[in-house]
């Protein structure tokens, strides 16, 4: 009886210490920090300064995973002609959009742990497992943010 109670006090105490999942509103502190955190990289991979139209932004236990469309400042397309993804593009393999992975650090801040560019198909499939994120993150059933 004594090991039921215990296991019965440790499910309540983890399930009371997870956070709820939720969507930072636009203009928050959170989003714009996590934005800036992914511009990094992307910039990098695109060879060109990006913004986001993010139709998915989820953040759950210090994991965020982030869908969207990239787009040069002042709302123009990519130009996907100075990147490495030109040919993938011609090759009918290219959706224009990345999905990643942010997990908050121990010295506080975030750091991308994954993203992918251009992805035709589920990529991010297996991340939970992969990195230990959140599973219900990726569930893009829900109700979008």
């Amino acid at each position: 009886m004594k090991e039921l109670l215990l296991l019965l006090a440790l499910a309540t105490f983890s399930r009371a210490d997870a956070e709820p999942m939720f969507s930072p509103e636009p203009g928050s502190p959170l989003r714009k920090t996590l934005m800036n955190t992914l511009r990094q990289p992307i910039m990098k991979a695109l060879n060109q300064s990006v913004i986001f139209k993010i139709d998915w932004l989820q953040v759950k236990d210090g994991w965020a995973f982030i869908r969207g469309q990239p787009f040069q400042p002042g709302g123009q397309p990519v130009d996907y002609g100075i990147t490495p993804y030109q040919d993938a593009i011609f090759a009918g393999v290219f959706d224009d959009g990345f999905c990643a992975l942010l997990q908050w650090q121990e010295d506080k801040r975030w750091q991308v742990v994954v993203y992918a560019i251009g992805a035709t198909d589920v990529v991010y499939a297996p991340w939970p497992k992969k990195y230990g994120a959140p599973r219900e993150l990726f569930d893009l059933s829900r109700k979008k943010p």
